[in-house]
């Protein structure tokens, strides 16, 4: 009877190590198209590359924007992405980051608002996404014009471009705008929204501090560039995806 009760142990043990349990559906879902293989891992990097701002859900609608703490700073997707047998990855395989303020009901690591550098390791592609807008996530505002959480990013694994859905629908792929490899997709932009709602924020959000980021000129060859990118952000340490002037 020890035997066999220390056999059912082992078996669940390793069915949980093969078979990861995510507690919670992600906010920005990530998809892969036109893979090199199917059922191969490929890892996704979420890089914050500014000051990360969140907000106390339970506050609502009287929520106020606070500075994140490192252990909200996104990071690289807890499983990696896997493939399908077709190449691809959809939303309802629910890989993605979790938007912070929905804690333990969204999934692990999260992602606040901020601008992030998100990056494939295999290819070295890479997209930046501009998610300053105090008008995201906050549907329940109808006085600012609070828009939905959930959106989907598609890397196109193959071509090196990315797409984005401001629509996360699991049941139906809407319009995919395509982003060159390199380029900012600023959210509210998407939303028909042509300026961001930032006065929510902490007054120094956005400090005299412009960021100089990167471009690839040729897809082909990751150590070429072509004209940069300017992004309006608080002042942090340097890195190697941007300066300031």
């Amino acid at each position: 009877m020890k035997i066999i009760l220390i056999f059912i142990l082992l078996f669940e043990v390793l069915s949980a190590q093969s078979y990861p349990v995510i507690t919670g559906a992600p906010e920005l879902y990530l998809c892969i198209l036109n893979g090199e293989d199917a059922f191969t891992t490929y890892e996704y990097n979420l890089e914050p590359i500014s000051q990360i701002y969140t907000f106390n859900l339970s506050a609502t609608p009287n929520e106020v924007m606070i500075e994140c703490n490192s252990n909200f700073e996104a990071g690289y997707e807890q499983d990696g992405v896997t493939t399908n047998a077709d190449k691809t990855v959809y939303p309802s395989n629910q890989q993605g980051w979790g938007f912070e303020p929905w804690g333990f009901s969204t999934k692990e690591p999260f992602y606040g608002y901020g601008v992030y550098k998100l990056i494939n390791d295999e290819t070295g592609d890479f997209i930046y996404l501009d998610l300053r807008d105090a008008r995201y996530a906050r549907l329940w505002n109808t006085f600012i014009g609070g828009y939905s959480v959930d959106f989907r990013i598609r890397h196109d694994y193959t071509n090196h471009i990315w797409e984005y859905d401001a629509d996360a629908s699991l049941n139906f792929f809407d319009s995919w705008p395509t982003y060159q490899n390199g380029s900012v997709i600023q959210i509210w932009k998407e939303r028909t929204v042509e300026v961001p709602r930032t006065e929510d924020f902490p007054n120094n959000f956005f400090e005299n501090s412009l960021g100089l980021s990167e471009i690839v000129a040729d897809l082909n060859d990751q150590n070429s560039y072509a004209n940069p990118t300017l992004i309006w952000g608080k002042e942090q340490d340097e890195d190697v995806t941007k300066y300031r002037v």
